[in-house]
């Protein structure tokens, strides 16, 4: 039984996510790991959809922590407009051959602003082939950037000054992208940027109704969402200076996902439980 259930959730997830990813798409979020050259160093930041704003008649996706995109699909590139600058440029453009230049718009120096592409492949992700590139920036300093359609960044070069993707999701859902990013990553760098090892607890559990979500500390400010196997978002509550919220009445007994994002502190637990 237990079989089914777990081959019944990896078609439904399939099914879900078959329309091919976007980087500008609204229902993305993004963990991305800052690293200081050392793990023991290394923190987390989130990116997500925060907002359209329209420019010089065009409307952007205001992507937190990254700045204003627009993904031309016709042409097949994205622009941004960064934090501090009033000019479009170019980020990704996904027509990129070998020995193509890509700039870099996020990079300190003395490092080169551009790269080279020295490889192009593909990843097929829930059904759809995405490209991806391997980039070197040029000399004097050799670092490699992996970059994947509608993700964006992978591993770091000096394209983002030391910036990785450990996990990313679409409408909370994680979504594995080979060895890149894994459910592994995906908890790790949720651990990583708890403010303490307490994990959090549900109670009474098996859950019910009166069960409530108990967080590792108090939080300020945040949501809880809860969606179903379908990725269906069913339940999204306001967290308000609280240690622990109430799952509340859910449509039926099953499987279902929780998301606790802190506002705050711009960290977020994940987990699923058992409803009956």
């Amino acid at each position: 039984m237990r079989i089914t259930i777990t081959i019944l959730f990896l078609l439904l997830h399939a099914i879900t996510y078959g329309q091919k990813i976007r980087f500008t798409d609204t229902v993305n979020s993004w963990k991305i790991k800052l690293s200081a050259g050392q793990p023991a160093f290394s923190n987390y930041q989130l990116r997500y959809y925060d907002g359209t704003v329209t420019q010089k008649g065009f409307d952007y996706t205001n992507i937190k922590n990254l700045g204003l995109c627009r993904e031309d699909t016709l042409l097949n590139k994205v622009y941004i407009i960064k934090p501090g600058d009033t000019v479009e440029k170019l980020l990704y453009d996904y027509n990129l051959q070998v020995g193509d230049t890509l700039v870099y718009h996020f990079f300190s120096l003395p490092h080169n602003a551009a790269g080279v592409v020295a490889k192009k492949d593909s990843i097929l992700i829930a059904g759809n082939y995405y490209k991806k590139w391997e980039l070197n920036n040029l000399a004097p300093y050799i670092y490699t950037t992996t970059i994947l359609e509608g993700i964006g960044v992978l591993v770091w070069g000096t394209f983002e000054q030391g910036k990785e993707t450990v996990c990313f999701k679409r409408d909370e859902i994680m979504i594995p992208v080979d060895y890149y990013i894994t459910s592994f990553s995906c908890a790790l760098d949720v651990n990583n940027i708890n403010t303490n090892n307490k994990a959090v607890t549900i109670s009474p559990n098996p859950a019910n109704q009166y069960s409530n979500i108990n967080f590792p500390y108090t939080i300020q400010a945040g949501t809880l969402t809860i969606t179903d196997i379908l990725g269906r978002k069913l339940v999204s509550k306001s967290i308000f200076n609280q240690t622990a919220i109430p799952i509340g009445e859910l449509p039926a007994a099953g499987v279902y996902f929780y998301t606790i994002t802190d506002n705050n502190n711009n960290q977020s637990f994940t987990g699923k439980f058992i409803y009956e």
